[in-house]
């Protein structure tokens, strides 16, 4: 993956002004282990990590009774009075074993739910880069623009804003560059991308984890210590069926029969909806595909009800100990309008998977008359899942 050495600093010096607590948060416990411990260990499990700066209080005990799984990869030396000047006095740490062309990890002490995954992710996107990036997640809420703490003055446009997340890496020289730039212009940006932007360059940003949560406030504990005892348990499927037209006189869609000119040309039902769902909950749970367990040639399943077949599908994912989450699906058709219809079909889904139906979504929209659904030779359904164990 990589040609360049890759190194870490680690800015682990702040107590956390807003955690309601004498102790700092990298040393509060989560399942038994301290956050640091957590954290550092799991960045160590990154083996093309060269080594390990951590920038702390040395004068605070707490980093002597520190357990890692491997102390020759970690220096702790003293941090700065701000996040920046600690990163710096990690970069002058590396000065004598770092290439201006090599790889600089940022990550926070108290980000411990990030995902090993998600660096590969990054570090293979930024291969080619003469910068880096960092990863990221889109912003959902809305955003408000508050004056004299209580006054709306505005509502901010959501489409372009995501959220920074760590790690953050960038090349060691351009970095080491940024920060001095920023020092020198009496500019204090509050994470590396923003020293790089004060420098010029334009940063790569990646989709991360949602659940890579900085640990700021006392309930943030609960929170990451629920998303890391969820590691490895939830599971996402997507699903895509398409079906044409043909003569007829209704639609077969989540089990409801709807009214039309036309039918859906298969060889049971034809139920777009049921089938992507079906085809999800296989991926999710690595069982092949609707054609493997319901072959099309198959007579037994001539004309078969849908939901029929969803009902055996879920008891073969129950019998691997898992149950549904929630379910994203969208409908692709011209005609007809399913809007009376979709809280039946909600209905049926959630008494097949005995679930509730507030856990279901449904959509339907049409392709703008463009291709062969705009054309009403067939529609299709597009159908994402999440399954947890």
């Amino acid at each position: 993956m990589k040609t360049e050495n890759l190194w870490a600093i680690v800015p682990a010096a702040g107590r956390g002004s807003r955690f309601d607590a004498k102790l700092p948060k990298q040393f509060h416990q989560l399942g038994g282990k301290l956050v640091a411990e957590i954290t550092l260990n799991k960045l160590l499990e990154l083996s093309q990590i060269k080594k390990i700066v951590v920038v702390c209080d040395l004068k605070s005990d707490y980093w002597k009774n520190i357990e890692t799984n491997d102390n020759a990869r970690i220096n702790y030396i003293a941090g700065g009075l701000q996040r920046a000047h600690s990163v710096f006095n990690g970069l002058q740490e590396l000065c004598d074993l770092a290439k201006d062309n090599d790889w600089i990890l940022v990550h926070d002490i108290v980000r411990p739910c990030f995902r090993r995954e998600d660096i590969n992710k990054l570090l293979k996107e930024i291969q080619t880069s003469n910068v880096g990036g960092i990863l990221g997640t889109k912003l959902k809420d809305t955003v408000k623009n508050v004056e004299n703490s209580e006054d709306i003055k505005a509502t901010i446009d959501r489409e372009h804003l995501w959220i920074a997340q760590t790690p953050q890496i960038f090349r060691y020289g351009l970095l080491k560059k940024a920060m001095q730039f920023a020092f020198d212009n009496a500019l204090m940006p509050t994470d590396e991308a923003q020293a790089i932007e004060h420098h010029g360059e334009k940063v790569k940003i990646i989709e991360g984890f949602a659940g890579n949560i900085k640990i700021t406030e006392s309930l943030d504990l609960k929170l990451a210590e629920m998303i890391l005892s969820l590691k490895g348990v939830m599971r996402v499927g997507s699903g895509f069926d398409i079906h044409r037209f043909e003569d007829g006189e209704y639609l077969t869609l989540g089990g409801v029969k709807i009214p039309f000119s036309k039918a859906l040309r298969a060889h049971s039902d034809g139920d777009v909806l049921v089938h992507s769902l079906i085809d999800a909950i296989l991926g999710a749970i690595n069982a092949g595909d609707i054609g493997a367990h319901f072959p099309d040639d198959d007579v037994q399943y001539k004309n078969a009800n849908s939901l029929d077949l969803l009902q055996n599908i879920y008891k073969l994912m129950s019998s691997k100990g898992y149950f549904l989450m929630n379910m994203d699906a969208t409908i692709i058709l011209e005609k007809p309008k399913l809007s009376k219809y979709i809280d039946e079909m909600k209905e049926n889904i959630a008494e097949t998977l005995s679930c509730s139906k507030d856990i279901l979504s449904i959509k339907a929209t049409t392709s703008e008359g463009i291709g062969f659904v705009g054309r009403q030779e067939g529609i299709a359904c597009l159908c994402s899942i999440l399954l947890d164990k």
